[in-house]
């Protein structure tokens, strides 16, 4: 005899299904994150979770300020293929493998010979000078030698020459001592970008890091900007000049608005915000994302080495 069916779970009240449980970061055994942490102002944050999740970055968590959001965020970091690993490998096995053939191809008679060997090594270690064939001079160089010991000679590498792959640009103005931390500034002009998407992000902070590897330093300022007017009219050593050009009209009311296409991102290394001194820790190296639109703040340093 058969048995009947279990009979089928109760269903809420109504018809509802009750939705599911809030997707939340689940630790996974042997893989490596890089965390990110994101400051917004408030209410821009479900379209910074979007367009993160877009780039493979994971949301962990927020704490929300008066003014601002700070989300962090992870992703899984990238390793080394397996299958590159296995090729090189193969290789190494495989120079192994010749070297060893070599030397058994150079060296075996002796080998079959292993008591005269012994007997021609005592006889050397006496200290007595012995008589040797003398072999006639050539012109021909003679090919090194190949022992069965030896394995397969490292070289060293040389590291890969800097090469600058991001948007053209020019130092339009140069402001120093700025801060408390006595940084330098510098205004650099670009073309503009496209905001459609982050793609324009990974240029700028290569354009970021050009700038920090000429002047070889973290610790100073890079405003980029694709309008020559919002670097001069911002720049302490050319906004009085650049006032008495255009006229206080066109500062006052028209830069603010076109900061808000044209200020890209501004960077700041060495030098906290919050406690207003200089300070060489992570929250010290802030990249802002156009700053006077939708104000993205994130903790990042260039790479000089």
């Amino acid at each position: 005899m058969s048995m009947p069916p279990p009979p089928p779970p109760p269903q809420p009240s109504g018809g509802e299904i009750p939705p599911p449980p809030p997707p939340g970061p689940t630790p996974s055994a042997g893989v490596q994150y890089k965390f990110e942490t994101v400051r917004v102002v408030r209410g821009m944050e479900n379209r910074t979770i979007t367009k993160r999740q877009k780039e493979g970055w994971e949301f962990v968590s927020q704490t929300q300020g008066k003014l601002r959001t700070e989300m962090t965020f992870r992703r899984v970091k990238r390793n080394i293929p397996v299958r590159l690993l296995a090729i090189v490998g193969a290789v190494v096995v495989l120079l192994v493998g010749t070297a060893i053939g070599v030397a058994v191809a150079v060296g075996g008679d002796d080998a079959s010979e292993p008591v005269a060997a012994s007997t021609t090594t005592v006889e050397t270690h006496t200290g007595e000078p012995t008589e040797e064939p003398t072999e006639e001079p050539t012109d021909e160089p003679s090919e090194p030698e190949v022992s069965a010991t030896e394995g397969p000679t490292e070289t060293e590498t040389p590291e890969p020459e800097y090469v600058y792959e991001g948007p053209k640009y020019e130092v339009v103005a140069v402001d120093n001592n700025q801060t408390p931390a006595d940084l330098t500034a510098y205004w650099v002009l670009t073309d503009e970008v496209d905001y459609a998407n982050d793609k324009y992000k990974d240029k700028i902070e290569l354009l970021i890091e050009d700038v920090a590897r000429t002047n070889l330093a973290t610790d100073l300022i890079v405003q980029v900007v694709s309008l020559k007017d919002v670097a001069l009219a911002e720049a302490a050593s050319t906004y009085r000049d650049f006032a008495r050009e255009k006229g206080d009209e066109y500062v006052v009311n028209e830069i603010p608005q076109l900061e808000v296409k044209h200020w890209i991102a501004s960077y700041t290394g060495g030098f906290n915000y919050n406690t207003g001194k200089a300070s060489t820790a992570d929250a010290a190296y802030e990249l802002v994302w156009r700053p006077y639109d939708t104000y993205e703040a994130v903790n990042w340093k260039p790479e000089i080495e």
